[in-house]
């Protein structure tokens, strides 16, 4: 299952052009999306600083219409994928004042996306393309994915789903496509800390905010380097798509770096206090 909905042609679109928009990816249960004004924030943030034209209520209405087609075709859950550029120009970089932003929205099956690789999700490899340092974009879903495109190109072919990404001081970041946290040696849990790049991805402020304070476990944001990573006693990785996926291995072109086959319970704590707190996590 697949739809998609536009509401311009491509010729002249910024987001085409130059990678000049932002983009959300929504789990919705029921018609409802229960991350939605999380996402919404964060696409509101980069529109701003991207200077995009993007009106509340045009937004509202714009994901209105999007609910009532899905109703009509009776689509009441699955994956929702929303692109905003700066609209549609002939001037070059330069953008036009009071440009009207286009916008994109395709949906997708939530096992379209889970099952449409045999290759392990719980195994990561090592990116050798690192994540450029800009501080000015970071944390936000601009549309120029070139660094994880490259990287995941890498990853796929060295027969891995998804490898973790390094910026040029060796720090841990993320993975191509999730945020990722590790319980250290001495059973911290922590995740890398966010500013200069990376994405500050909404399930992973879900879990620092909402999760692990319900459990009454601390999470610390900081540096991470390899060799953290090489004494963790657990990884998992997590995005608002797939939500909390436990890694088993994470293997360097030096071998396995990190191996842990059983699930802890902090773990598995995690997973079930996301479920009960948004149930489209099950």
């Amino acid at each position: 299952m697949k739809e998609v909905f536009l509401n311009t042609d491509f010729a002249s679109d910024r987001g085409l052009a130059f990678g000049h928009g932002v983009f959300e990816t929504m789990r919705f249960k029921n018609f409802d999306i229960p991350l939605k004004n999380k996402h919404f924030k964060r696409l509101k943030k980069g529109a701003s600083l991207l200077n995009i034209n993007l009106i509340d209520h045009v937004l509202d209405q714009y994901l209105a219409d999007i609910m009532e087609k899905l109703k009509a075709k009776q689509i009441s859950s699955g994956v929702l994928k929303l692109i905003i550029t700066a609209g549609s120009s002939d001037s070059g970089y330069a953008c036009p004042p009071n440009l009207e932003p286009n916008f994109f929205f395709k949906v997708r099956s939530l096992q379209e996306i889970i099952t449409h690789t045999d290759i392990a999700m719980d195994k990561l490899g090592i990116c050798e393309h690192r994540i450029p340092t800009n501080p000015q974009i970071a944390s936000i879903k601009h549309l120029n994915r070139l660094d994880q495109v490259l990287a995941s190109l890498e990853m796929q072919s060295s027969g891995f789903f998804d490898g973790i990404m390094l910026d040029h001081h060796d720090r841990i970041i993320e993975t191509t496509s999730s945020n990722i946290f590790l319980k250290s040696r001495k059973s911290e849990w922590l995740t890398p800390e966010i500013s200069d790049c990376g994405i500050s991805g909404v399930m992973r402020e879900v879990l620092i905010n909402e999760i692990f304070p319900k459990l009454e476990v601390d999470i610390t944001e900081c540096n991470i380097s390899m060799d953290t990573l090489h004494d963790s006693k657990e990884i998992f990785i997590c995005n608002s798509v797939r939500g909390i996926v436990r890694i088993n291995e994470v293997i360097s072109d030096k071998g396995i770096i990190f191996e842990c086959k059983s699930m802890s319970k902090d773990v598995a704590d995690l997973k079930n206090m996301l479920s009960k707190t948004y149930s489209c996590f099950y």
